[in-house]
C-alpha cells in the first residue's frame, strides 16, 4: 500500500469517526438540549473560535508549508529549529489571547448564564498552542494521531450518553466537548518526541513574523466570516434561532470533511511539487482533488437539498424542522468550500501568495459582514445561510481565478466536469419524478432516493466511460484477479 493510500486511509478513518461521533451524538443531544440550549453551545463556540484563531496565529497553515520544505532538505536540525520557533510563537500568542478573552468575559455583564460556559471554553484558548496537526501532516505521520482521536471520541460518546439527560446539562455537554480535545493535544506533544527534538539554539523568530502575520490576517478573516453568522444571530436574534441555524449548517458540514481530507493528505506532496516546479505533477494533484470533490460533491449537494426535511427529522427531530430552508441554502457550499480551501491552502500559499490569499479572504469577509447585516434582521437564519453560501462560492471562484493566472495552461472547467453536473441534475430530476412512489417515512425516503440517485448518476458515468470511474473499476478488477 502506497504512503498516499495509507495516509488517506488513516485520515478517512479519523474523519469517519468524526462523522460518526456527531451522527450518533447529535440526534441524542439535539433532542435533549432542544434549540435554545443547543444554541447556547453554538453561540459560545462561535465566540471562542475568534480567540482560538488569534492563539494559533496562522501557524497550522504556515507550519505545513515551512516544515514540509524543511523535511525535503533532509536537515533535521533545521526542521527542529523551525518547529521549536513556531511552538514558542504559538505559546506566546495563546497566553495573550487567553488573557484578552478572560478579561472581556469577566467584564461583560450581559453574558448571563453562558459566562460559565465561556470560562470552560477558555481552556481551548490557552492550550491552542498544542495543536500540532501541522507537524504530523508535514511528516505524513497520521496513524497514531488517528488512533488517539478514535479512542477519545469513543470515550466522549460514552460520557455524553451517561451525563447529558436534561436541557440544564448543557454545561456538562460543553465540558465533554472541551476536555477530551485538550487531552488529545497533550497526547500530541508527547507523541511528537518520537520524531523530533526541540532545538533552542540560535532561534530566529523574525524570519517567521512577516509571512505569519499575513497568513494570520488571512485565517482571522476567514474565521470572522465562518463564525459571524452564528455570532450575529446570537446578538441580533435569539439563542433558539442559533440552535436551529447551526443544526442545518452542521448537517451539511458533516459531509464536507470527507472531501477535504484528500487535500490534507496531498498537502506535503503538492508543496514539494510547487517548490520544484514540477508542473505535470502539480496539475495531476489538482485534477485528482477537484475530480474527487465534484464526483462526490454533486450527488451530495442534490441529495441534501432534496432530502433536507427527512434528514432533519431523522437526525434532530420535529422541533428543528424550521431549519429546513437553511439547510437547503447552505448545501450549495458542499462543492465550493473544499475546492476553494484547497486552492488557497495547497496551491496559492505554497506559491508564496500570502498577500493574495489575505486579499481574497478580506473580500469574502466584507461581503459576508455586509450580507449578514442586511439579511439577518429581515430573513433571520435564512439570511445568514444565504450570506454564508454566497461568500463561500465567491471565494472559491476568486481563488480559482488566481490559480488560473499562475497556471495559465491548466483547465479548471473541463468536459468531464460539465458531464458530472449534467448527470447530477438529470439524476435529481429522476428522483423528483418518483417522489410520489415512496412513503413518508424519513429513513425509507433517504435510503430509497439515495440508492436511485446513485444508480442513475454512477450508471451514467460508467456508460460515458468516465476516466476516473474507469480507473477505479480497473483497480477493482485487478484486485479481484489477484485474489483469485
Amino acid at each position: 500500500m502506497s504512503s498516499l493510500t495509507k495516509n488517506y486511509f488513516y485520515n478517512i478513518l479519523g474523519l469517519l469517526t468524526g462523522l460518526l461521533f456527531p451522527f450518533v451524538t447529535f440526534p441524542y443531544v439535539s433532542r435533549v438540549l432542544m434549540p435554545e440550549y443547543l444554541g447556547k453551545i453554538s453561540f459560545v463556540q462561535s465566540l471562542t473560535n475568534y480567540f482560538i484563531t488569534l492563539a494559533l496565529l496562522g501557524i497550522p497553515a504556515y507550519g505545513i508549508r515551512e516544515l514540509s520544505r524543511a523535511k525535503v532538505s533532509r536537515d533535521k536540525n533545521e526542521f527542529s529549529k523551525n518547529f521549536t520557533e513556531l511552538l514558542l510563537i504559538s505559546l506566546i500568542a495563546s497566553v495573550i489571547s487567553f488573557v484578552i478573552f478572560f478579561i472581556l468575559v469577566s467584564l461583560n455583564q450581559k453574558l448571563g448564564d453562558i459566562k460559565n460556559l465561556l470560562y470552560i471554553y477558555s481552556f481551548q484558548v490557552i492550550f491552542a498552542f498544542l495543536n500540532l496537526d501541522y507537524f504530523f501532516i508535514a511528516l505524513e505521520k497520521h496513524k497514531r494521531r488517528t488512533m488517539r482521536t478514535v479512542v477519545l471520541r469513543v470515550i466522549s460518546l460514552g460520557l455524553i450518553l451517561l451525563s447529558v439527560k436534561v436541557p440544564s446539562d448543557y454545561i456538562k455537554y460543553g465540558i465533554i466537548l472541551v476536555f477530551p480535545e485538550l487531552l488529545a493535544r497533550i497526547i500530541d506533544i508527547y507523541l511528537c518526541k518520537e520524531y523530533i527534538f526541540l532545538n533552542f539554539k540560535e532561534l530566529k523568530f523574525k524570519k517567521h513574523m512577516r509571512p505569519l502575520f499575513t497568513i494570520f490576517l488571512y485565517v482571522f478573516s476567514v474565521s470572522i466570516y465562518v463564525n459571524l453568522d452564528a455570532t450575529m444571530l446570537g446578538f441580533m436574534k435569539t439563542e433558539s434561532e442559533v440552535g436551529l441555524y447551526t443544526t442545518g449548517s452542521k448537517l451539511v458540514r458533516m459531509v464536507i470533511p470527507i472531501m477535504s481530507v484528500l487535500g490534507t493528505v496531498m498537502a506535503p506532496k503538492i508543496i514539494v511539487y510547487i517548490k520544484n516546479k514540477e508542473k505535470d505533477k502539480i496539475y495531476d494533484t489538482i485534477d485528482k482533488f477537484i475530480d474527487f470533490n465534484i464526483i462526490i460533491g454533486i450527488p451530495a449537494t442534490f441529495l441534501m437539498v432534496y432530502l433536507s426535511k427527512d434528514i432533519i427529522v431523522l437526525i434532530s427531530g420535529d422541533k428543528f424542522m424550521a431549519s429546513n430552508l437553511t439547510m437547503k441554502i447552505i448545501s450549495t457550499i458542499i462543492i465550493f468550500l473544499p475546492i476553494g480551501t484547497f486552492f488557497g491552502g495547497q496551491v496559492l500559499l505554497p506559491n508564496d501568495k500570502e498577500n493574495l490569499v489575505f486579499k481574497v479572504a478580506v473580500t469574502g469577509m466584507i461581503c459576508n459582514v455586509a450580507f449578514n447585516f442586511l439579511l439577518i434582521p429581515k430573513f433571520s437564519m435564512e439570511g445568514a445561510a444565504f450570506a454564508t453560501a454566497f461568500t463561500e462560492i465567491l471565494i472559491c471562484l476568486y481563488r480559482g481565478y488566481e490559480v488560473k493566472k499562475i497556471y495559465t495552461d491548466y483547465n479548471i472547467v473541463t468536459k468531464e466536469r460539465i458531464n458530472y453536473l449534467i448527470l447530477g441534475f438529470l439524476s435529481f430530476i429522476g428522483i423528483f419524478l418518483m417522489k410520489d412512489l415512496v412513503g413518508e417515512n424519513s429513513l425509507y425516503q433517504i435510503v430509497i432516493f439515495s440508492t436511485i440517485y446513485g444508480v442513475i448518476y454512477f450508471g451514467g458515468l460508467i456508460f460515458l466511460k468516465d476516466k476516473n470511474i474507469d480507473t477505479i473499476l480497473k483497480k477493482i478488477k485487478l484486485k479481484k484477479e489477484s485474489v483469485l
